[in-house]
């Protein structure tokens, strides 16, 4: 017997073109011979699918994609032959696919820069005894803007801020994608976030990162001895109730046993943020009308009320200037200003070219010098009348565990004028209920006011009283004043408050020497 390999193939392509090997077929030629007789052989009949391997995964029998048809005549074997059926297989290796929800809200992005910095897209805790044999991928779905010059940009990051990996989108254009980087490698017993980036920065056909997640395939050449798998049950939500409440839009997941052999250990995750303590604290300057209609900051004598920054008052601060205006005439500009009592210009907010209508404008953050008085002015931007119905300065507090400290202002007065020498009442008193049992630990109050006079030798009083508009006793303390005609901001020493008592606005009286 002789075995002879032979292969057919054709050089060059169907036009002629040489370089190109294609083999059409290879098998064996087993040639027999003997002078007498042969004595025995064998027939292989091919029934295989013509042409293509073939890959299934059905759990039972089904016709292959191209079959051959083999025709089975006994008459023509002399003796009968022994028939066996043999096939060449391949089980492919145990394979797991999971995918890890990193972020399931949309996220829009008009940033150079990664963002967002403080992890508050979600964090998965990544533990390698929980994959064996994994590769793990980063991959996400966006929106494009729609304008074909941009890219989107997704990066892996690690709790504490280090960047793993990144991929990107092509230039997109309003289109939906799907996005997976390269194999990543990550650090076992580590947290990870995602942060995005643009090449557009305006929030004008800005870019939108729809989904994130990890995927983890898992691959062995006999078995996988363990995985594990995340169902997302959750959503982002703020709450501040005190008791558990259902999500608004609650996931529900059916748990089979059946469908898990062994019995899986379970665990319950979630990634949550306790948000820092913080306080607001609103300090009125101006609580009556002012109007302008002047391009220059008016009035220039703090008539408009003086208020004193004490900033150990106010631990871990931010301060803002904010005002309620009526701008009057067509399309025009109110202006409000912060001045220090020395008259100094802090800062300013606007409200742009606006016609009619009442307006709440804020500045951004300003920087008070301690133990200083402030004021507000105004302006306009032509001869229009502006009207500036309130001011105020805003102040937030706030800090990564505890603030440990505050002032609440408590407005009881109004801007009035007195020639009286006794204390009396307001036109619109203003009545604060006293209850100690909101401030824990007891605070320390004090009674203040700005003050002016007509005359230099004028002095004007003022001071506190019990029993609302009765107004039946002054609080022991609590008078102050001011001599001469400079509005000045006076507050008295420390005084006693006590608990379930109504207390009106200041009283005032006037005094010529």
């Amino acid at each position: 017997m002789h075995c002879i390999l032979k292969v057919g193939h054709m050089a060059g392509d169907y036009w002629g073109n040489t370089g190109s090997q294609i083999i059409i077929a290879a098998r064996l030629v087993v040639k027999q011979s003997d002078s007498s007789k042969i004595t025995a052989t064998e027939t292989q009949i091919d029934i295989g699918s013509t042409g293509l391997r073939e890959l299934h995964s059905a759990p039972s029998y089904t016709q292959m994609y191209n079959p051959k048809n083999y025709y089975y005549d006994s008459s023509k074997f002399d003796p009968v032959p022994t028939a066996y059926f043999e096939t060449t297989l391949e089980s492919s290796q145990p394979t797991i696919e999971q995918h890890i929800d990193l972020l399931n809200n949309p996220f829009t992005v008009a940033s150079t820069t990664y963002v967002p910095t403080d992890n508050s897209l979600g964090l998965f805790y990544w533990d390698a005894d929980k994959y064996p044999d994994s590769t793990v991928y980063l991959e996400f779905d966006y929106l494009g803007a729609d304008w074909g010059s941009d890219y989107l940009y997704v990066g892996l990051f690690s709790e504490a801020g280090t960047q793993v990996i990144e991929a990107n989108t092509p230039q997109t254009n309003d289109e939906y994608g799907r996005i997976r980087s390269a194999a990543v490698t990550l650090t076992d017993n580590t947290a990870y976030t995602v942060r995005a980036k643009s090449t557009r920065t305006a929030y004008v056909n800005t870019q939108t990162v729809l989904a994130a997640r990890l995927i983890i395939i898992q691959s062995n050449s006999t078995k996988i001895t363990g995985t594990e798998t995340n169902v997302d049950i959750g959503d982002r939500k703020k709450l501040t109730n005190t008791s558990y409440a259902q999500m608004d839009a609650p996931k529900t997941f059916y748990y089979d046993s059946s469908k898990y052999t062994p019995a899986p250990t379970a665990y319950f995750e979630a990634i949550l943020e306790s948000p820092p303590p913080t306080i607001e604290q609103q300090i009125n300057i101006l609580n009556g009308t002012y109007s302008v209609n002047t391009t220059s900051y008016l009035p220039t004598d703090n008539s408009l009320g003086l208020v004193y920054w004490d900033a150990d008052k106010y631990p871990d601060s931010t301060v803002y200037l904010e005002a309620d205006v009526q701008p009057g005439g067509w399309v025009s500009n109110a202006y409000v200003a912060l001045y220090s009592e020395s008259g100094s210009a802090i800062g300013s907010v606007s409200t742009g070219d606006v016609s009619g209508g009442s307006h709440r404008i804020r500045s951004g953050a300003l920087t008070l010098t301690d133990n200083t008085a402030y004021t507000v002015r105004a302006r306009s931007t032509n001869t229009n009348t502006q009207v500036i119905t309130a001011a105020r300065l805003i102040v937030i507090q706030s800090n990564s565990t505890k603030i440990t400290g505050t002032g609440t202002q408590v407005e009881l007065g109004s801007r009035t004028t007195t020639t009286s020498t006794t204390y009396t009442g307001f036109s619109d008193t203003k009545v604060w209920r006293y209850d100690s049992s909101k401030y824990t630990p007891a605070p320390t109050a004090y009674f203040e006011a700005t003050l002016s006079n007509d005359t230099a030798d004028q002095t004007t009083y003022a001071a506190l009283y019990t029993d609302g508009e009765t107004c039946s006793s002054q609080v022991t303390g609590s008078e102050v004043s001011v001599t001469g005609t400079t509005w000045s901001h006076v507050q008295s020493g420390s005084i006693t408050l006590s608990t379930d008592t109504d207390y009106s606005k200041n009283h005032t009286r006037s005094v010529r020497c």
